[in-house]
């Protein structure tokens, strides 16, 4: 099965393709030259002459320039000259990495010795249970994890002196060090007093 690709103003047909297992093959492309004069180059590093292969190259997501000259060489994008596309910035700031964060000063010796906590919410879509957030708690010394689900951040209390209580009685333990952000569920004065009462360290992250 045929099919035509139309500009949907002029209405002049610009490719043509085959049906082929659900979805169309393009065989022939005729795509109209762009003028420099219409293009914004305010943003752009490249002179105008080289506007319409930059916009090209933009247009197909920052396309490498040896596969861009290879569709240029087929015909499909028209009649373009190839120019230097090594000042894009849009590639250069893409490249960019993030220096890796600084080694910890905390060291720790045994389980428990500091606790990381986070509260994550709300999310788009609840879970089958109808639950929005969760809080992890993350032991630095061995990195074993802990998350807990939650309808309501409110929940936060509850479920830190369940898990408190666990480690009592699972790990003969106490936290030594709480570390977390300045989220309100940490900063309440019943939870800072709960931490205060076991002699644990309130740490701001």
């Amino acid at each position: 099965m045929q099919g035509k690709e139309q500009d949907p103003r002029s209405k002049k047909l610009i490719g043509t393709g085959r049906r082929k297992g659900g979805l169309y093959v393009l065989e022939e492309l005729h795509v109209p030259e762009v003028a420099a004069s219409s293009v914004d180059l305010s943003s752009f590093s490249l002179s105008p002459k080289s506007s319409s292969f930059y916009l090209w190259h933009s247009r197909l997501g920052h396309i490498s320039s040896f596969r861009l000259q290879f569709l240029v060489s087929t015909g499909s994008l028209g009649h373009l000259h190839c120019h230097d596309i090594s000042d894009c910035s849009g590639c250069k700031l893409a490249k960019f990495t993030a220096l890796p964060f600084n080694k910890s000063s905390t060291v720790s010796l045994a389980p428990f010795d500091l606790v990381h906590s986070d509260v994550w919410g709300p999310a788009p879509i609840p879970t089958k249970g109808g639950s929005r957030y969760y809080v992890s708690f993350i032991d630095d010394y061995s990195r074993y994890c802990w998350v807990y689900l939650m309808k309501h951040r409110s929940e936060f209390f509850s479920i830190f002196s369940a898990f408190r209580a666990m480690i009592s009685t699972q790990y003969s333990s106490v936290i030594k060090c709480f570390r977390c952000d300045l989220g309100r569920e940490y900063l309440s004065n019943v939870f800072l007093d709960l931490l205060k009462s076991d002699g644990t360290i309130h740490q701001s992250s």
